[in-house]
């Protein structure tokens, strides 16, 4: 494994947001304590998200499991999405 740490995997409804105000609901994968993996739901979502881009994060659901901070979108790959917080 090429990561400095694990993820532990986790599942759950999150909200994003960008930079230009879009919402957009997504599946959280994993987490670790350097960023986030998600899955998109819609094609058309996954176009207005691009590599590089910041965005937030919030869970309705369990509010304290994600920072209030900024992410940096690191990797996609189909659906999938890795962001990093931003440092």
């Amino acid at each position: 494994n090429r990561r400095p740490e694990p993820r532990e995997n986790q599942s759950g409804l999150l909200t994003l947001k960008t930079k230009e105000g879009r919402e957009i609901t997504v599946i959280m994968r994993d987490i670790s304590s350097r960023g986030i993996g998600f899955e998109v739901q819609k094609g058309k979502d996954l176009r207005s998200i691009k590599k590089g881009q910041e965005i937030s994060l919030t869970s309705n659901w369990n509010p304290r499991m994600i920072p209030k901070t900024q992410f940096r979108v690191q990797n996609i790959d189909g659906f999938r999405v890795g962001v990093m917080i931003r440092s």
